[in-house]
């Protein structure tokens, strides 16, 4: 049996908050990149960063900085 766990949601943005939707999707993305950054490593997987408080802790700040995202 297979079990979808992921819903897709169709999003229905004004044409004049298009770009308010890609500047975050564009934020959003950065974030993710540092944050696999910060956490991998092509050394051993028991070097890998697996926590979330651990990474949480050291890029959060950073990165609402950078970002201005509010979470």
């Amino acid at each position: 049996m297979e079990v979808r766990r992921t819903a897709p949601v169709k999003l229905v943005v004004p044409d004049k908050r298009r770009n308010d939707l890609h500047e975050t999707a564009r934020q959003f993305l950065h974030c993710a990149n540092r944050a696999a950054e910060f956490c991998w490593s092509d050394n051993s997987y028991t070097e890998c960063v697996t926590a979330n408080t651990t990474a949480r802790d050291a890029l959060y700040d950073d990165l609402r900085e950078e970002t201005n995202l509010t979470a």
